[in-house]
């Protein structure tokens, strides 16, 4: 008898699981997009990218922002609601000191082969010179490794990497501690807590600028929260709003929002 229950048991939880999985994947079905579709995602995309600042000099790119749009979209995306039909622009980089040595000179390999053919031609001059600018090329290069950490160790902690983010169709948005921020335009923009990131960083903050359309928010505790706001009638493909959010040094994240060109953004959404 409890082997006939325990099957029964087994086979509802089966049944109902399945059909739960069954619907999530229905409301979630993917399809490749159009070629107008792929088309339109690159415009944009490619438009955020020039509209966006140069990053700060001698910072190296640790995430190469890349202008494709999705490998998939939503089957239901060109029925209006533009949840589903949705990109995101990423780009980090980080402050290495400003450290390159690009000065060029023999390399290590270059000296070898230099000593090994002089000592095959029984040059002891020459093999004495390339052991002397194998020895220095050492010392450089020791130099050179110190001197960089050194300039990393020296990097005030908030000011360690830079990062770009910017949803095109963003459902939402939180916002953590948001204060308000002032930017050519009247733009809807704000300063915000930068832990709301999740990676535990409370020594940063995030600008965030709500281009488009979205409601008037609602706030609870320490949050504020925004939702999209969509009107009917619009065209696909189209973009209807964007959610720009920078996190840094608050220094660093004011100037770089400072010189975004708002209006070129502005002017791929839908009117």
């Amino acid at each position: 008898m409890k082997k006939i229950i325990s099957l029964f048991l087994f086979l509802l939880l089966a049944s109902v699981f399945g059909l739960y999985n069954l619907s999530a994947d229905g409301d979630a079905a993917q399809r490749q997009p159009t070629a107008a579709e792929k088309a339109y995602f690159k415009k944009v995309l490619g438009a955020i990218d020039k509209a966006l600042p140069a990053p700060p000099k001698n910072w190296t790119a640790d995430t190469k922002p890349l202008i494709e749009g999705p490998k998939t979209v939503n089957v239901n995306c060109e029925k209006g609601d533009a949840l589903y039909f949705n990109a995101i622009y990423k780009g980090r980089w980080e402050n290495r000191g400003g450290t390159n040595d690009d000065s060029g000179g023999q390399s290590a390999q270059e000296l070898a082969q230099e000593m090994m053919r002089a000592s095959q031609s029984g040059d002891k001059a020459a093999y004495k010179r390339a052991s002397e600018k194998m020895m220095a090329l050492g010392k450089k290069n020791v130099d050179t490794a110190n001197a960089k950490r050194k300039a990393i160790d020296s990097i005030d902690p908030k000011d360690k990497a830079l990062e770009v983010e910017i949803q095109v169709n963003a459902h939402d948005a939180s916002l953590r501690r948001a204060e308000p921020l002032k930017l050519a335009g009247n733009l809807r923009a704000f300063i915000t807590d930068g832990s709301y990131t999740g990676k535990g960083d409370e020594t940063r903050v995030r600008g965030v600028v709500l281009l488009g359309t979205w409601d008037n928010g609602e706030t609870r505790s320490e949050y504020t929260y925004y939702k999209s706001n969509w009107r009917s009638g619009i065209p696909h493909p189209s973009s209807k709003n964007m959610c720009v959010e920078v996190t840094g040094a608050e220094k660093r994240v004011r100037e770089y929002l400072q010189g975004i060109n708002w209006s070129a953004l502005n002017a791929q959404l839908v009117k």
